[in-house]
């Protein structure tokens, strides 16, 4: 794990083990496996090909007391935007592919990037 300009720090998910789910979702999730997915959260999904939601919470009661949703955003085959919940109120917001390079004002305000990620109004 890294933040900013602070040396990387690594740790063993046995220290952390409901990670674990989180990270076989992740991975299930960028490689497309609906059914691996579905094994470590709930599922429900909205819009259509050209904007789609997807809304993600861990079925593992000790995932959920840190992390209580995941949301993807996209168009298409491709994600724009990872919103992860955390169960302390904080979100972490992850702009991908098309997204990645946008150059977004010093402080854009919660309703500024869901419009982003949904494809409402560009960066």
């Amino acid at each position: 794990m890294q933040r900013g300009d602070r040396a990387a720090r690594t740790f063993s998910l046995g220290q952390a083990p409901e990670l674990e789910g989180f990270l076989r979702g992740f991975a299930a999730l960028l490689g497309g496996d609906a059914a691996a997915l579905a094994h470590d959260f709930t599922l429900a999904a909205s819009g259509n090909a050209a904007a789609w939601h997807l809304k993600l919470r861990p079925r593992d009661d000790r995932l959920a007391k840190r992390i209580t949703a995941l949301e993807v955003d996209g168009a298409g085959k491709s994600a724009r935007c990872f919103h992860t919940f955390e169960a302390d109120g904080d979100v972490n917001v992850l702009l991908v592919e098309s997204l990645a390079d946008a150059k977004l004002p010093n402080r854009p305000t919660p309703p500024m990037i869901d419009a982003i990620c949904r494809g409402i109004a560009s960066p």
